[in-house]
């Protein structure tokens, strides 16, 4: 009997293969907490200033926002480096090889 893949299957299997196989996922939580770390310091700094310079009508809003935002991305590079370094030690106590030989010649034609 023959065994047909679906469009379905085989999507699982490319997520299953990048998220279980790959630093990718780490790797993109980092760079998106960095992402998320400049923007609430980039945001900070105009709103500190417009805080300075006027009044803003809810009471706590500046450093709420700021807090949060910064926060929020240092913590999710934090998770990323520490999710990188548990796959890398997961890695090395597996000790798979690097490469799987599929055919071997032995150079003798008998």
């Amino acid at each position: 009997m023959r065994k047909y893949y679906t469009l379905k299957k085989y999507f699982g299997f490319a997520l299953g293969g990048i998220l279980f196989f790959s630093y990718i996922p780490l790797r993109f939580a980092t760079y998106l907490g960095l992402l998320a770390a400049l923007i609430g310091f980039a945001f900070a700094l105009p709103v500190v200033f417009l805080k300075l310079i006027h009044e803003f009508e809810v009471s706590g809003y500046t450093s709420l926002i700021v807090v949060i935002t910064f926060l929020g991305g240092v913590q999710l590079i934090g998770i990323g480096i520490m999710g990188e370094c548990l796959s890398r030690l997961n890695d090395n106590a597996r000790k798979w090889p690097i490469a799987v030989v599929a055919e071997k010649n032995s150079g003798d034609s008998r």
